[in-house]
């Protein structure tokens, strides 16, 4: 190798201002789980005006996207947060009149939708 070629390789080395990326290994940040607060269960069944269950009646908390579908049984279980125990329930399903339930105090309902 001649010297010409020597110093081309010094000049190239010394210009070279990208460091070799060093390779490090991510971090796992454990967080505390998130508190929900309170929660009231309700839960109940729907029906239609000749005792059948209604299947796949929408259970939800009005003004949240908070709800539910009915079972084969017409049965439903939805867990209300506690700034929202003092609001509405409705019940709603395709050919039937909607319902609003205030849900305050009661922990099971017995619905009934009439076409």
């Amino acid at each position: 190798m001649s010297l010409a070629t020597t110093n081309a390789f010094s000049q190239a080395d010394s210009l070279n201002t990208n460091p070799s990326p060093s390779i490090t290994t991510p971090t796992t940040v454990s967080l505390p789980p998130v508190s929900e607060g309170e929660v009231k269960v309700v839960s109940g069944k729907v029906i239609d005006n000749t005792g059948e269950a209604v299947i796949g009646a929408v259970v939800s908390v009005k003004g949240t996207n908070i709800g539910a579908a009915t079972d084969v049984d017409g049965a439903f279980s939805v867990k209300v947060p506690e700034a929202n125990v003092n609001g509405v329930l409705v019940i709603s399903y395709v050919g039937y009149t909607s319902q609003e339930l205030p849900i305050a105090t009661t922990t099971n309902f017995n619905v009934t939708l009439l076409e």
